[in-house]
């Protein structure tokens, strides 16, 4: 048998055992420690339609909003790029299309377009669960802060040592 004909098996199997599976995205909505907003902003968040940074420095120092961090990206500083001011509970896309927050991978995609897909097809994020049954896919902020996505940069750990060069020697 070719390689080709094995790599084409395995993609027939695996495709149907990813058809059979159940896969929920995890809710944001339980997750959000002051959520729902419309208990603090009413029916609209704001009777403006923009934020300029000053408002953004305003905004931190509410004691709910308190440690939040704005770095999503350095020109973005307007609230209503994601978030909709008519409707507090609600996010919304560059349209106008109102979202839930569960559904936040949607509105992430509009700019993050090529990790969308690559999201959409499981090569980017966390997949819970087996091959067959329910599984939980993560949602962009199960891992990202919606307003500090970047991770801090870290120290990585040494490659592991070969075993002829560890210092605990065989039968030590």
């Amino acid at each position: 048998m070719t390689n080709l004909w094995k790599w084409m098996l395995v993609g027939a199997v695996l495709g149907t055992s990813l058809a059979e599976a159940q896969i929920q995205i995890s809710r944001r909505t339980p997750k959000i420690e002051n959520y729902p907003c419309k208990v603090c902003h009413g029916a609209a968040l704001s009777k403006k339609n923009a934020f300029s940074p000053k408002d953004l420095e305003r905004f931190q120092k509410v004691e709910e909003h308190e440690g939040m961090v704005f770095q999503h990206m350095p020109e973005v500083w307007n609230c209503y790029l994601c978030h909709s001011y008519q409707q507090p509970n609600a996010l919304n896309l560059l349209d106008g299309t109102l979202l839930s927050y569960n559904d936040a991978p949607t509105l992430c995609g509009q700019c993050h377009g090529i990790v969308k897909r690559d999201w959409d097809q499981a090569f980017h994020g966390k997949v819970s669960g087996g091959w067959k049954g329910e599984r939980t896919k993560f949602a962009c902020t199960d891992c990202h802060d919606a307003h500090n996505p970047k991770f801090p940069k870290m120290t990585a750990f040494p490659p592991p040592q070969h075993p002829r060069k560890h210092p605990i020697k065989k039968g030590e």
